[in-house]
Protein backbone atom coordinates (compact mmCIF):
# COMPACT_ATOMS: atom_id res chain seq x y z
CA UNK A 1 0.00 0.00 0.00
CA UNK A 2 1.39 3.71 -0.75
CA UNK A 3 0.75 4.79 3.01
CA UNK A 4 2.03 0.85 4.43
CA UNK A 5 5.26 2.63 6.22
CA UNK A 6 3.48 5.32 7.98
CA UNK A 7 1.32 2.85 10.00
CA UNK A 8 3.71 2.48 12.78
CA UNK A 9 4.77 -1.61 11.65
CA UNK A 10 8.46 -1.53 10.70
CA UNK A 11 7.73 -4.57 9.55
CA UNK A 12 5.47 -3.05 6.59
CA UNK A 13 6.99 -0.89 3.77
CA UNK A 14 5.41 1.38 1.24
CA UNK A 15 4.88 -0.16 -2.25
CA UNK A 16 3.65 3.44 -3.85
CA UNK A 17 2.49 0.76 -7.29
CA UNK A 18 -0.20 -0.43 -5.06
CA UNK A 19 -3.58 0.09 -5.89
CA UNK A 20 -6.77 -1.86 -4.47
CA UNK A 21 -9.13 -4.51 -6.72
CA UNK A 22 -12.13 -2.97 -5.60
CA UNK A 23 -13.30 0.65 -4.95
CA UNK A 24 -12.71 1.06 -1.23
CA UNK A 25 -15.97 1.11 0.37
CA UNK A 26 -16.74 4.24 3.24
CA UNK A 27 -17.38 2.26 6.21
CA UNK A 28 -14.83 1.46 8.87
CA UNK A 29 -11.84 -0.68 8.74
CA UNK A 30 -12.17 -2.42 11.89
CA UNK A 31 -13.19 -4.91 12.31
CA UNK A 32 -14.21 -6.59 9.49
CA UNK A 33 -17.93 -7.57 9.05
CA UNK A 34 -17.57 -9.90 6.80
CA UNK A 35 -14.80 -11.92 8.45
CA UNK A 36 -16.77 -12.40 11.24
CA UNK A 37 -20.07 -13.22 9.81
CA UNK A 38 -18.08 -16.24 7.34
CA UNK A 39 -15.94 -16.93 10.26
CA UNK A 40 -19.15 -17.69 12.38
CA UNK A 41 -20.67 -19.35 9.68
CA UNK A 42 -18.04 -21.89 8.62
CA UNK A 43 -17.30 -22.46 12.38
CA UNK A 44 -21.01 -23.35 13.35
CA UNK A 45 -20.69 -25.68 9.89
CA UNK A 46 -17.62 -27.05 11.43
CA UNK A 47 -19.20 -27.98 14.33
CA UNK A 48 -22.31 -28.97 12.72
CA UNK A 49 -20.65 -31.86 10.88
CA UNK A 50 -18.17 -32.66 13.48
CA UNK A 51 -14.88 -31.90 10.87
CA UNK A 52 -13.68 -29.14 8.50
CA UNK A 53 -12.79 -30.81 5.35
CA UNK A 54 -15.54 -31.02 3.67
CA UNK A 55 -16.07 -29.42 0.30
CA UNK A 56 -18.49 -27.51 -0.89
CA UNK A 57 -19.17 -24.62 -3.51
CA UNK A 58 -20.97 -21.16 -3.44
CA UNK A 59 -22.53 -18.79 -5.53
CA UNK A 60 -21.94 -14.92 -6.03
CA UNK A 61 -24.89 -13.22 -7.76
CA UNK A 62 -22.80 -10.25 -7.74
CA UNK A 63 -19.68 -11.49 -9.81
CA UNK A 64 -21.72 -14.25 -11.32
CA UNK A 65 -19.41 -16.88 -10.34
CA UNK A 66 -18.80 -20.09 -8.40
CA UNK A 67 -15.94 -20.46 -6.05
CA UNK A 68 -15.44 -24.07 -4.73
CA UNK A 69 -13.47 -25.19 -1.66
CA UNK A 70 -12.08 -27.89 0.23
CA UNK A 71 -12.64 -27.26 3.74
CA UNK A 72 -14.75 -24.83 5.63
CA UNK A 73 -11.56 -23.20 6.98
CA UNK A 74 -9.98 -22.58 3.40
CA UNK A 75 -13.47 -20.38 2.69
CA UNK A 76 -12.44 -18.28 5.71
CA UNK A 77 -9.19 -18.27 4.78
CA UNK A 78 -9.81 -16.90 0.83
CA UNK A 79 -12.22 -14.29 2.70
CA UNK A 80 -9.87 -12.84 4.69
CA UNK A 81 -7.21 -12.41 1.68
CA UNK A 82 -9.87 -11.21 -0.59
CA UNK A 83 -10.61 -8.48 1.89
CA UNK A 84 -7.11 -7.64 1.54
CA UNK A 85 -6.45 -7.35 -2.26
CA UNK A 86 -9.78 -6.03 -2.27
CA UNK A 87 -8.15 -2.64 -0.22
CA UNK A 88 -11.71 -3.04 1.85
CA UNK A 89 -10.03 -4.53 5.17
CA UNK A 90 -6.47 -4.45 6.31
CA UNK A 91 -5.32 -7.74 7.37
CA UNK A 92 -5.20 -6.99 11.40
CA UNK A 93 -8.96 -6.32 10.79
CA UNK A 94 -9.67 -9.50 9.06
CA UNK A 95 -8.19 -11.30 11.33
CA UNK A 96 -9.60 -9.99 14.28
CA UNK A 97 -12.93 -10.32 12.70
CA UNK A 98 -12.55 -13.93 11.90
CA UNK A 99 -11.58 -14.51 15.70
CA UNK A 100 -14.81 -12.82 16.83
CA UNK A 101 -16.96 -14.48 14.82
CA UNK A 102 -15.30 -17.45 16.03
CA UNK A 103 -16.11 -16.54 19.44
CA UNK A 104 -19.72 -15.93 18.69
CA UNK A 105 -20.34 -19.32 17.04
CA UNK A 106 -18.74 -21.34 20.12
CA UNK A 107 -21.23 -18.60 22.41
CA UNK A 108 -24.05 -19.68 20.67
CA UNK A 109 -23.57 -23.23 20.62
CA UNK A 110 -22.58 -23.70 24.14
CA UNK A 111 -25.41 -21.63 25.22
CA UNK A 112 -28.47 -21.72 23.09
CA UNK A 113 -28.39 -25.02 21.71
CA UNK A 114 -28.67 -28.26 23.47
CA UNK A 115 -27.87 -32.30 21.92
CA UNK A 116 -30.75 -34.34 22.21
Amino acid sequence: MPEAASDGNPLTTADPSWTPLLITPPFPDYTSGHTCSTSTIMSTMRAFFGRDDIPFSAYSADSGTTRSFPSFSAALDEVVEARVWGGVHYRSADVQGARIGAGVAKYVLAHEFRRR
